[in-house]
Formats: structure tokens, C-alpha cells, sequence
């Protein structure tokens, strides 16, 4: 729909609401404009606005003309690269490196960086100092941050910049949260649905990309440079975003459908009836319309089982585009098709070189989607997926550059090697890393088999690790972390000390229970032992189940219910079927459980709640739209010693959607997070005492 039918649309509903809703007229005069309420994004960067003494977090000092780190922006200092002084006097050519945390080689990170390889690479086949790589690549750098780096870039007169990035742009929702924007996307939402809504997060992305390339090769910086962009890769292979089901569908009943499809798909799918799972999961894909990543995933997995793996990757990707329209929960950094292509067509435009990641990756290696081999987890490289990356690009930079043409075979046999404890460390950051963002047993066990087989350091740091996420204390109180820092190595230290949540990582602790058994550390009866003193009912009293740490499997489905992710509402969200909560106890005396809850999309008539412990069902709560508390006695028999399980399994939904597609725009002209996705019952207390 063009923007002057949408300004129509909002002279006849502004007309409308003049006469019958009066305490809506300020907003919607606040839509046109005629408001003079103007919402700039602060955030947005201006080259004019830039502080010229300011490269990153190197500030300039008069007396020498140097940049030296500047201890105001210490608190960022871990975002960049642990160099304390920028080299300005020029010798050779000069190459800058700006990225995301792909870029800064992230769990490698400070000793092992892409910047690094590169370097060496250069030189190695270039003549010792000949070329200088300046690394200016930002852990979580946006647009924004990206833009104000290369502008300061004309400070250091470089011969070539290499934007090494695009992962971070999909997560960039200023669009959405703009007053200005509001109703024309709920108008693309009444008129084509959640696809709507993805319609216009797209285009307003892609114009972000679009002006970003264009503000690269209008800044001064750049006059004389070459421009080099990197577009990064997805662990296709190996990484699965946690499950969730289809968002609101706008045709009557289509949600209930999308549900029985997916039962019979899954079905078929296990009884290895590949091909009719594939033709229900395509009549999902008619209704979700790809923006879904469930159904994607079924797909992907029966064309990987009939062998088909361009049909595989298609859909792989599909599911990780997807990612887009979640505005529910936070999602990995990722890059996206519509992302990569207009990367290659405005680079294009300019003269640009491109490197673009996908297609290196698969012509240097046999199989089709990539997977471990060049990944630590969603899109940060292993050493070999960093020395396969800059090998190109010291390909791209010798013959532009420097007029010598050399192969990614030359460089990559002269790149630096990562130590053993290096590599090891980052392997077991990735397993942490993996278990924290719900990846599989078998994918978090990998890691950790690869880390320890690299080094059995790595086993007292598994220890460590349990401890650190068990007690009861902020990480920067624990006495066993701080004793060993000396022998902890920079990028774990890091990661440690950045945790802003803990989590019950038992799927994590079951992996190291296993590494360490096989090495024979009795980890498992440690942990116990650790979390029967911890959490154990008896010795708290009581325990809030709805704390994160109860609940959560990762990041991406965390409910903060005290001001934080659920800012609406302080109560957990049941998107599925299922809620699983666990505790600890004793089992030596029964328990109670308390609990209020309501239902949600429901008619007025009471269903059934089933609460299990461990399985087993201990009471049929009936539940409506109103909120309704019970205390339910747990018997000791159905208890055991250690981490016991709380279900909900809530009932069917009577799904309305037009009524909540209206909610969404209602709650998007509000400046609000919507729901986009059906909610099976909501949770306002849930413990045990």
C-alpha cells in the first residue's frame, strides 16, 4: 500500500475518532505531524555531530596528536581491541578493520582476532611491515556505531577499509518503536497480517542498509579508500532457534489448522514418511507464509534425510529469516538474505569490493551447509572459519592494493595457528555459549569433548563454571572465580564477568558430568551437592519458580518478571502447550505449591489445568479468563532427592485472531511490544514452600 492510501486511510479514521473516540484524537494528530511532536532517534549518527577527537574509544592527545584509550569510556574498553595507543605515523599501506563481534573474533578475543590473522598473512607474503591493520571492530556495534567509526577513520589515513559485518542490523527494531511509522505499519498489518508487519521491517531495514553503504562512500574517510565489505555466514548446519508456535494467523480458524498440520507433519517425520511430512509442512507454509520458523525447520529436516540439500539450505534459511517478525523474544544476531543482497547490489554500485562468506564457504568446503567445522555457534568463526575469511580478504587486498596476486591456499598456509589452550578455551566458551541460547545435548557435548581434548585445563574451569552458576551470589563475590583468575585466560574472564543472568544450565552441567566422567571427575556428585545447599526448599523457606533461573532454558526465552522483558505485564507468558518450572528438595517431607494463574483466549467457561510434579498429575485446576489461586500439596512419594519438575499443561485454545491482530496494532500505535504470538495461559505466582 502506497504511503498517500495509508494518509487517507488516517484522514477517514481520525475524522472517525473526532466523534467517537476523543481520547485518542492527540495521538493520531500525533501520526500527521500536525502535533510538531517529531521523535528523532538520538541514536542516529551524524558525521557533522562526531567528535573529531574520538576514534572508538581512543581519544586524541593535543600535545602528541596520538590516540590513547580514554579512561571515560573504560566500561567499553572490553568491546574493542586490547590496544592501549593507535599507531598514527604511516610507514606502509594501511588497511582498517571495522566490524561486529564476528570481526573481533569473539571467543577467541583478545587472542586470537581476525585483525590479527590478516595482518600476518599480508606480511608473510608482502614483506615484513609493509601493510598495518588497524583493528576498529566493536563487540555488539550497530549501524550507528559502524557509520561514526569509519567517518573518524579519515584520521588515519587509510589505503583500504574492510567493513567485516551485517549481523547485528536484523536486531535494530528503532523502526518499529517510531511514532511516525506506527500506523502505517499496523495499517500493513490490518490489510495483510503478520506478514504485513514483516513486509514493512524489511524495507525499512533494507532502506537502513541502503543509506549506511551510501554514507560509507560519501564520507571524506573515503574519498581515496578502498572499500571492502565482508558479509558474514550463519551456522545453518547446527544452529536451531528455540521452538515456538505460528503467530496470529488472519484467517478464521487458521491457526487451530496450522496446529493439526504440524501434529501430522512431526508424526509422519518420525515415522520416516519424509515426503508426506514435506507436502503437510508446505500446506503450514501456505498459511504461516514463511514466517515461521517451525514449519521451515520440518521442511529443512526431510529434504536433509532424502538428500536434498539445496532444498535443505533453502529452508534453513527461511527459518533463520524468519527471525525478523519475533519481537516476543530476543533472537542471535544472524544475517539475512534480503541483508546480503542489498549489500552486493549497493557495493556494486560503488566500486566496492565484496567478500561475501556464503559463497567462499561453500566453494572451500565439500559440504553444502555450513556447520561446526567453521563455527563456535550462531555466526562466531573457528580459527579455521577466521583463517578461511581473511584468507580472501588478503586475496582481494594483494591484488587491488598492492597489484600482487596471490591464492587463499598461499595465505592460509602461512596464517598464524591458534595454542592448544586458546583453542580449547574457546571451545568451551562455545559450549556455555550453545547451552545458553537452548541448542541441543548434542551440539553443547561436542564442544566440550573438542575443548578438553585441546586441553584438560579445561576441566577445573568446568568446575568453576558450576559453582559460579549455582551459588547465590553475584559473580564478582565468588571466592573460587577470584583465586583462580590468575590462570584464566582473557576471553574467559570476559565471558564470565559479562553474564548479566544466571541460569540452571542442567543441560550444560549434564555435558560436563559426562566430559568429566570420562576423565574420571565425579563432577555430577559435586553439583548435587552444590545445589542441594543452594536451593534446596528447606533451607529458603520458600521459591519463587518465576525467577528466571527456574525456568529458563536460554536466553531467548527468559521471562523477567521485575522490570525487565515483560514490561507490561509482571506475570509469566505460556506460549506453548507445556510450562515446565523445576526445584530442589530433600524429598524427606511433602511440600506446597502455590500457584494463580488464568487462562487466556478462552470463552467464559472453566478447562482444566493439569499440574504434574515430575510427571505424574497431583491436581486438575479449574481455570477461566480470571485469575484463580490454589495451593496444591506435592506428596513426598512423588518427590525425589535433587531437582524435581513442575508442569502446567494448559488446554486447547479458542484462537480469535482478528481480535488480536486488532491488539497488535493497538499496542504498535502505542509505542508498545506486541503480541504477536498466542498466549495458552498467563502465570502470576507460582512457589514452593
Amino acid at each position: 500500500m502506497s504511503s498517500n492510501e495509508s494518509k487517507k486511510r488516517l484522514a477517514a479514521e481520525l475524522a472517525d475518532k473526532v466523534y467517537s473516540e476523543g481520547n485518542d484524537f492527540a495521538q493520531l494528530l500525533a501520526f500527521t505531524g500536525l502535533l510538531n511532536t517529531e521523535n528523532k532517534d538520538a541514536s542516529l549518527s551524524s558525521v557533522d555531530s562526531l567528535n573529531k577527537d574520538l576514534i572508538g574509544v581512543w581519544k586524541k592527545q593535543p600535545e602528541t596528536g596520538s590516540f590513547v584509550r580514554d579512561m571515560a569510556q573504560s566500561a567499553d574498553w572490553n568491546y574493542w581491541a586490547q590496544q592501549p595507543v593507535l599507531n598514527m605515523e604511516k610507514a606502509g599501506k594501511r588497511v582498517v578493520l571495522v566490524g561486529e563481534s564476528v570481526a573481533r573474533g569473539m571467543l577467541y578475543d583478545p587472542s586470537y582476532t581476525p585483525a590479527q590473522v590478516l595482518s600476518h598473512m599480508l606480511n608473510s607474503q608482502q614483506g615484513a611491515d609493509e601493510v598495518e591493520v588497524i583493528d576498529l571492530a566493536r563487540t555488539n556495534a550497530n549501524i550507528n556505531i559502524l557509520e561514526e567509526v569509519v567517518a573518524s577513520c579519515r584520521q588515519l589515513s587509510p589505503d583500504a577499509i574492510v567493513i567485516f559485518a551485517g549481523n547485528n542490523w536484523v536486531g535494530n527494531r528503532a523502526y518499529l518503536n517510531s511514532v511516525d511509522n506506527s500506523y502505517d505499519i499496523s495499517d500493513s498489518i490490518k490489510q495483510d497480517g503478520i506478514k504485513g508487519l514483516r513486509t514493512r521491517l524489511t524495507e525499512a531495514l533494507n532502506s537502513e542498509v541502503e543509506s549506511f553503504i551510501d554514507k560509507v562512500n560519501s564520507h571524506d574517510a573515503t574519498a581515496n579508500t578502498e572499500i571492502y565489505w565482508v558479509v558474514p555466514e550463519f551456522n545453518l548446519g547446527d544452529w536451531r532457534d528455540p521452538h515456538i508456535n505460528v503467530h496470529w494467523l488472519e484467517g478464521k480458524g487458521d491457526n487451530e489448522k496450522w496446529l493439526s498440520l504440524k501434529h501430522e507433519a512431526e508424526s509422519l517425520h518420525g515415522s520416516g514418511e519424509f515426503k508426506a511430512s514435506i507436502e503437510c509442512a508446505k500446506k503450514m507454509l501456505e498459511l504461516d507464509k514463511g514466517d515461521c520458523s517451525a514449519t521451515a525447520y520440518i521442511l529443512a529436516d526431510c529434504h536433509q534425510e532424502l538428500g536434498e540439500y539445496d532444498l535443505q539450505r533453502q529452508y534453513l534459511e527461511m527459518a533463520r529469516d524468519a527471525a525478523i517478525v519475533d519481537l516476543t523474544r530476543s533472537y542471535t544476531p544472524r544475517i539475512t538474505n534480503d541483508i546480503r543482497n542489498i549489500v552486493k547490489v549497493k557495493s556494486a554500485q560503488y566500486d566496492n569490493k565484496l567478500i561475501d562468506l556464503r559463497e567462499v564457504f561453500s566453494e572451500r568446503f565439500e559440504k553444502v551447509i555450513p556447520g561446526r567445522e567453521l563455527f563456535l555457534d550462531y555466526c562466531h568463526l573457528t580459527s579455521t572459519g577466521i583463517r578461511t575469511a581473511m584468507a580472501e580478504v588478503a586475496c582481494e587486498i594483494s591484488l587491488s592494493m598492492l597489484g600482487k596476486e596471490r591464492t587463499a591456499k598461499q595465505f592460509i598456509e602461512n596464517a598464524p595457528v591458534v595454542n592448544a589452550k586458546d583453542e580449547a578455551d574457546a571451545h568451551l566458551l562455545a559450549a556455555i555459549h550453545n547451552a545458553h541460547w537452548g541448542q541441543s545435548f548434542d551440539v553443547v557435548s561436542y564442544y566440550c569433548k573438542e575443548a578438553v581434548d585441546k586441553s584438560k585445563d579445561v576441566l577445573q574451569i568446568m568446575k568453576l563454571f558450576v559453582e559460579i552458576q549455582n551459588k547465590r551470589l553475584p559473580i564478582w563475590m565468588n571466592n573460587s572465580l577470584s583465586e583462580a583468575l590468575d590462570d584464566i585466560s582473557p576471553q574467559v574472564k570476559r565471558y564470565l564477568f559479562s553474564m548479566g543472568t544466571n541460569c540452571l544450565d542442567q543441560l550444560l552441567f549434564d555435558a560436563f558430568s559426562t566430559c568429566c566422567s570420562q576423565h574420571d571427575i565425579q563432577l555430577d556428585s559435586y553439583l548435587s551437592k552444590i545445589q542441594n545447599s543452594q536451593h534446596t526448599v528447606g533451607n529458603l523457606d520458600k521459591i519463587n519458580l518465576l525467577d528466571p533461573y527456574f525456568h529458563s532454558t536460554s536466553f531467548s526465552e527468559t521471562q523477567l518478571i521485575e522490570g525487565g522483558a515483560n514490561n507490561r505485564n509482571d506475570y509469566y507468558k505460556a506460549y506453548m502447550a507445556s510450562s515446565q518450572f523445576c526445584f530442589f528438595t530433600d524429598a524427606e517431607r511433602e511440600q506446597q505449591l502455590k500457584v494463580t494463574l488464568k487462562l487466556v483466549n478462552q470463552l467464559k467457561n472453566e478447562q482444566r489445568v493439569f499440574i504434574k510434579i515430575n510427571g505424574q498429575v497431583v491436581e486438575k485446576v479449574l481455570a477461566s479468563n480470571e485469575w484463580k489461586s490454589c495451593h496444591i500439596t506435592l506428596p513426598k512419594k512423588l518427590l525425589v532427592a535433587g531437582i524435581n519438575y513442575v508442569q502446567l499443561e494448559w488446554p486447547e485454545q479458542i484462537l480469535n485472531a482478528n481480535e488480536h491482530l486488532e491488539r497488535i496494532c493497538s499496542d504498535i500505535n502505542g509505542q508498545l511490544v506486541p503480541e504477536i504470538y498466542p498466549i495458552y495461559g498467563n502465570v502470576f505466582s507460582l512457589e514452593v514452600c
